[in-house]
């Protein structure tokens, strides 16, 4: 995902991309392309629509996430539901 092909409100900075890097025991890493945090949840609608529609691979991130990297993603975007 290239930085002027990110959906709105995503994030590439490594920074970001890289606090969202782990699995909850920290046993697992997949770097995304990108991060979002959306404030709603029709931004979260929005995110998926224009995510399948532009071929992007999503990984949802929540407060629950697995020991198994399951939430994680290599390529792609992660939307964080943490909020």
């Amino acid at each position: 995902m290239a930085e002027g092909d990110l959906i709105p409100g995503a994030s590439a900075d490594p920074e970001e991309r890289e606090a969202r890097s782990y699995d909850f025991g920290r046993m697992a890493q997949k770097v995304p392309d990108a991060v979002v945090a959306p404030g709603n949840a029709r931004e979260v609608s929005d995110i998926i629509v224009r995510a399948a529609r532009d071929g992007v691979r999503l990984a949802i991130r929540g407060g629950g996430h697995s020991q198994g990297g399951q939430a994680l993603a290599d390529t792609g975007l992660v939307i964080d539901m943490k909020r």
